[in-house]
C-alpha cells in the first residue's frame, strides 16, 4: 500500500506511474540549476493531463527557467538560444 505525505505527493502519483515531483522542480529551482529544473517542467507537461490554465503557469515556468539560465549563460550564442526559448515558452503560455 502507498501512502502519500502531502497531496502534492499524491497528485503526481496517476495510473501506477510516479511523475515528477513540485519539490524536485523547487529543489533545482533553489540550487539555480535553471535548465535542469526547465527540463523538469517540460517533462511534466508531456507527461501528465493538466487543465489549460495550470498548462500555461507550467510555460511561464519554463520560461522563466530559460531566462535564468540565459543569464548564467558564457557565451553569446548559448545566452540567444536561452533566451529564444524563454520567448518560445512564454509566447506558448499565452496562447492559454
Amino acid at each position: 500500500m502507498l501512502y502519500f505525505s502531502s497531496p502534492i505527493l499524491f497528485a503526481d502519483y496517476i495510473c501506477g506511474l510516479v511523475l515528477i515531483s513540485y519539490m524536485e522542480i523547487n529543489c533545482k529551482e533553489s540550487e539555480y540549476k535553471w535548465i535542469e529544473a526547465a527540463k523538469l517542467y517540460e517533462q511534466k507537461l508531456a507527461s501528465s493531463l493538466e487543465d489549460s490554465s495550470s498548462v500555461a503557469k507550467f510555460l511561464e515556468r519554463v520560461g522563466y527557467c530559460y531566462f535564468m539560465a540565459s543569464r548564467q549563460a558564457d557565451k553569446i550564442e548559448k545566452f540567444k538560444k536561452l533566451r529564444m526559448q524563454a520567448v518560445e515558452a512564454y509566447e506558448k503560455a499565452g496562447k492559454f
